[in-house]
């Protein structure tokens, strides 16, 4: 419940709103905190307490059911959603630009994707030392600059960076020769 009361009480709407995951954690906690309650609800001696326990499944499935058609979830049922997009095909042709084993920074929506061949993986602008071999951004989505270029040499100055690839937003800078 502290831990509740705290996200509901924070001014950042991450911990609160539907656009993030960092409530996902709480719902395994909330649904099995349900059903220790209502199974104790059963063994109580007062009669209306047991009833409630008896139907509050139905009544919880079906509050479920309508809000999932009021919220992104409802895409799962959509055959929309499993269609191959053009931005799609954009991104995976700007991952596949990066070689195996290369030093990448990236924004976290697309770092999971490289962590399969990638050998070093480094959100764009927190690599501490590091300076990154390449560069993949999503300029639409992530960092929202009109120079995509200009942007990671001032992240990382004096590496100096050339752009390999520019598709529907994704652009992929590699590290200059020299």
């Amino acid at each position: 419940v502290p831990t509740i009361v705290w996200r509901f009480h924070s001014p950042n709407p991450t911990y609160w709103g539907r656009e993030w995951h960092y409530d996902a954690v709480l719902m395994p906690i909330l649904f099995l905190a349900l059903l220790d309650a209502l199974t104790r609800m059963q063994h109580s001696p007062r009669e209306w307490v047991r009833g409630f326990a008896r139907q509050a499944p139905a009544v919880v499935l079906t509050v479920a059911v309508v809000l999932t058609s009021h919220f992104p979830f409802r895409d799962f049922a959509s055959p929309a959603t499993y269609q191959e997009r053009d931005r799609q095909v954009a991104a995976e042709r700007a991952l596949a630009a990066v070689p195996e084993d290369a030093v990448v920074a990236s924004d976290q929506a697309l770092l999971p994707y490289l962590a399969t061949h990638a050998r070093r993986l480094f959100v764009a602008g927190n690599t501490g030392d590091v300076r990154p071999d390449y560069l993949v951004v999503d300029v639409r989505e992530w960092t929202q600059v009109p120079d995509a270029l200009a942007w990671g040499n001032s992240l990382y100055p004096g590496v100096g960076y050339e752009r390999i690839f520019a598709e529907d937003g994704y652009e992929v800078l590699r590290r200059a020769p020299g």
